[in-house]
């Protein structure tokens, strides 16, 4: 089958919504894919031309590079990377949506007549898993989101980590009822006074609506944005880890564990476990990396 069959016939690719599956696999026979075709093609004709019969929707895709990654060599033929985004469904795992996410690349091939590489078949499906918070909604459209509003878990890592979004969201639900929270809370605002200081600093720009120093660590609880959780998992695989030493002092009788959550892009809330509870939180909001 060729690239221009599948264009050729887009009732093929979107007679019926495919059956699921268990297993994603890279469709037999499929058609060569440069990487200008893949990025014209719309999500679901990519997924069909790319994946086996059965698969989700696929509803996002990424071809080539994402964020700020380092560019290939000079002059190099690398294989070009492509992630498929499929439709999320309410996830076994209690409170949360989750999404299968299929990386796969095209294997350039060469030709003597132009500079670049030309289309190939794809090679070496790698799937991943991520979730995002809905807690008890429920309804047909609970898990409509957008990529980013994912967060992947490690396999290691995967219960500890969406423990500590049940238990951060928890925590944002007390705060929100003006419930006694029953462990130390602390709050550091870095966006705010940089934010202020800007726009002190650039009085010929627009000044930002709303714009303020939080002080208030329960109010910023209760306003999390637990529902675009970023990052889940141990405090010291987190870039910043804003738990300090003292916090995770351990005993006989006390294991303390220590988990980082991000939110929202601006928003860091380090977390101290121990058997099941938290016992310390710590709050910061900061203009995210490279700023």
């Amino acid at each position: 089958m060729t690239m221009a069959a599948l264009i050729l016939v887009p009732s093929a690719l979107y007679a019926a919504e495919p059956r699921t599956t268990t297993t994603l696999q890279l469709r037999p026979e499929g058609p060569s894919i440069s990487p200008e075709e893949a990025k014209a093609l719309p999500p679901q004709a990519l997924g069909d031309a790319l994946l086996a019969p059965g698969h989700l929707p696929v509803l996002e895709v990424v071809v080539g590079a994402q964020g700020m990654e380092p560019p290939p060599p000079p002059g190099g033929v690398v294989p070009t990377r492509v992630k498929l985004y499929l439709k999320p469904l309410l996830s076994e795992q209690s409170g949360f949506c989750q999404r299968t996410i299929a990386t796969t690349y095209l294997q350039p091939v060469s030709r003597p007549e132009i500079s670049s590489a030309s289309g190939g078949r794809p090679i070496n499906l790698t799937t991943e898993v991520a979730y995002r918070w809905i807690g008890e909604a429920r309804g047909a459209l609970a898990c409509n989101a957008p990529k980013y509003a994912f967060f992947i878990p490690s396999l290691k890592e995967k219960q500890s980590a969406l423990e500590a979004v049940r238990l951060l969201a928890a925590a944002s639900e007390a705060a929100k009822k003006g419930r006694r929270l029953g462990y130390s809370l602390s709050l550091v605002d870095k966006e705010g006074p940089e934010m202020l200081a800007f726009q002190r600093e650039h009085p010929e720009l627009t000044p930002v609506p709303g714009l303020r120093i939080i002080n208030d660590a329960k109010k910023a609880l209760a306003s999390l944005p637990i529902g675009e959780a970023t990052f889940a998992g141990p405090s010291e695989t987190a870039f910043p880890n804003i738990l300090k030493a003292s916090d995770l002092k351990t005993t006989k009788s006390r294991v303390a564990r220590g988990l980082t959550v991000f939110l929202g892009g601006d928003w860091i809330a380090g977390l101290v476990i121990v058997d099941g509870r938290i016992v310390r939180m710590r709050l910061q909001r900061a203009i995210p990396p490279p700023f």
